[in-house]
Formats: C-alpha cells, structure tokens, sequence
C-alpha cells in the first residue's frame, strides 16, 4: 500500500475550491430569500441545506478541473 501526501498547498487550494463554493450556496440562498420575500431566518435555518449545496458543488468543480486537466495531459502528450 503506498503512502500519499497531500502537501500544504494543495490542501489550502482544496481549501479555497471549498470555501468559493460555500459563498457561492450561499448567496444563491440570500437570492432565493429576496427573490421569493421569504424570512431573513432562512438564513441561518437553511445552514445545513447550504453546506450540502456547496459539498455538490465542489464535486461538480472537481469534475470539471479532472476534465480540464485530462485535456491538458493529453494535449502535451499528443505534443
């Protein structure tokens, strides 16, 4: 079995994926309370709804950077 190592800055860059994502949740429910004139409460009631949101996107983010990054590979490959 080997061993991985995940250095500081990729987990500070995993870090900061997370935390756009997070704000990203979270103003799409500010949004949603404006847009349809729903309680400001919701803004913290809604909290774990919001967390989950960005946990999906965050995979979505993660989806796309693999596909980016499989596209670039094989780009210099090809090269």
């Amino acid at each position: 079995m080997s061993d991985w190592i995940i250095t500081r800055q990729r987990r500070r860059k995993e870090l900061i994926f997370w935390g756009i994502s997070f704000i990203i949740a979270f103003l799409m429910n500010v949004y949603s309370i404006v847009r349809y004139d729903t309680s400001w409460s919701e803004l913290y009631s809604q909290l774990h709804i919001v967390l989950l949101i960005s946990f999906v996107l965050y995979a979505l983010i993660g989806i796309i950077r693999l596909v980016i990054s499989g596209i670039v590979r094989l780009i210099r490959k090809v090269d």
